[in-house]
């Protein structure tokens, strides 16, 4: 497949868990409602400010940094819990393992199984993350989730995943595999998030039963959904179009057809979320259906969160400095300091971090760690570069972890529905 250079420019230019105990599902599920397992409390340890031109880079970092205390445990915690905090953190995530911390895409390239089964499967067309498999925030309630959230690591196309029976899946596979699986049956947020990463806007193929697909089919489709009747308010739909945009706009195209009408919705939404935000600067606890207030850290994160990762990508950077978007930012960042050693469920978390991120990379490029603003359309390099904070995919090779065991929900919860 061709990899326009351009595309790395996407999201720069065109604007593109403390976990405690388990708790309505305010995350990916919104609509559809079961208990997270929970997580282990640690003590957050704070580091000075990096950025004290702006007191809002400095709450920001703080905000970021006091929730990656909040480790998962790959002997407790699941596949979808421990994907949230790699979408959040991204190649630098630690988990812990029997007492130790180890870096999260390492263990998880390993092949580590969740009660027996594997987190990724070869298939004849390629390769997919483990399906729904009817235990709720087990493995990915929705086609392609897993993969959609490992594209904020900007993985290359030849890293390599350990998956059932000794074989391995690469990313190249996992690109094949989405694309010969994706039908209008189901939900194709994930895979249009996880394919506009990796696939040129133009693409084009077609399915294992023989139906033409392409980017632009994956845009009108997205685009011609009900918001409101959407996980998470409509979120993930609208982050994944205005991700998908941003690159078609990088690489010089001017807008028609299914993505102006994408770029007409995304900017509707836009102002829908400025129009209902709250005057503490979060955004309506309501999602997009009107205004709304919460006195709830996880119903105030979980819709500021996952606003704000929409807003990330959807604004362009001389808006994201606007008075409204700050005043949402320094809300979700001062709510996560304030409440580090509340209990929360792991979605809204680590969504809300992601949009932190988001917001730090493209309003302060100069405090992204891995600097990986320009490249957060595609991946270029063939294996992912040593240093601080990287990892070597040598974990492939490692045998599987064991069984890791599940503590049961305290209170029963209505079933996520099978995607």
């Amino acid at each position: 497949m061709s990899l326009s250079i351009l595309r790395r420019w996407a999201i720069a230019l065109a604007g593109i868990g403390f976990l405690g105990l388990a708790g309505p599902a305010r995350g990916d599920d919104q609509a559809k409602k079961a208990s997270s397992p929970p997580l282990a409390v640690t003590s957050p340890e704070l580091t000075p400010s990096t950025s004290p031109a702006d007191p809002l880079a400095a709450q920001v970092e703080e905000a970021i940094h006091v929730t990656a205390r909040r480790f998962l445990d790959t002997d407790v915690h699941t596949p979808w819990q421990i994907i949230h905090g790699l979408l959040a953190y991204r190649r630098d995530y630690l988990l812990k393992q029997h007492g130790r911390k180890v870096n999260a895409l390492e263990w998880i390239a390993s092949g580590p199984t969740y009660q027996g089964q594997p987190w990724f499967e070869k298939t004849a067309y390629g390769g997919h993350a483990h399906p729904y498999n009817g235990v709720p925030y087990a493995f990915q309630g929705h086609p392609c989730q897993f993969l959609a959230c490992m594209t904020m690591c900007d993985l290359p196309l030849d890293f390599k995943f350990a998956a059932a029976g000794g074989q391995t899946v690469t990313i190249t596979d996992l690109i094949h595999g989405a694309q010969m699986e994706v039908n209008d049956r189901e939900e194709v947020t994930w895979a249009l998030w996880f394919l506009a990463h990796y696939l040129e806007s133009d693409a084009q193929w077609t399915n294992k039963d023989g139906e033409p697909w392409s980017m632009e089919r994956l845009v009108q489709v997205e685009t011609g959904k009900t918001v409101t009747a959407s996980a998470c308010g409509g979120a993930h739909g609208l982050f994944a179009l205005a991700y998908a945009r941003n690159g078609f706009q990088a690489a010089g195209h001017s807008l028609y057809g299914p993505w102006l009408e994408a770029d007409q919705k995304i900017r509707r939404y836009v102002e829908e979320a400025r129009m209902n935000q709250n005057s503490d600067g979060t955004f309506s606890s309501n999602y997009f259906r009107g205004p709304g207030h919460s006195d709830e850290f996880e119903k105030r994160l979980g819709t500021t969160g996952h606003i704000l990762e929409f807003l990330g990508a959807a604004l362009p950077k001389s808006q994201l400095t606007e008075e409204w978007p700050r005043r949402a930012v320094a809300a979700l960042a001062n709510d996560l300091i304030q409440n580090r050693l509340a209990p929360c469920e792991c979605g809204s978390l680590y969504h809300a971090v992601d949009g932190l991120t988001i917001y730090r990379s493209r309003v302060w490029p100069e405090l992204d760690p891995a600097r990986r603003t320009v490249t957060a359309a595609k991946p270029v390099a063939a294996a992912i570069p040593v240093g601080p904070g990287s990892i070597t995919n040598a974990a492939a090779n490692s045998p599987p972890s064991p069984e890791a065991p599940i503590e049961k929900p305290s209170r029963d919860r209505e079933e996520i529905e099978s995607p």
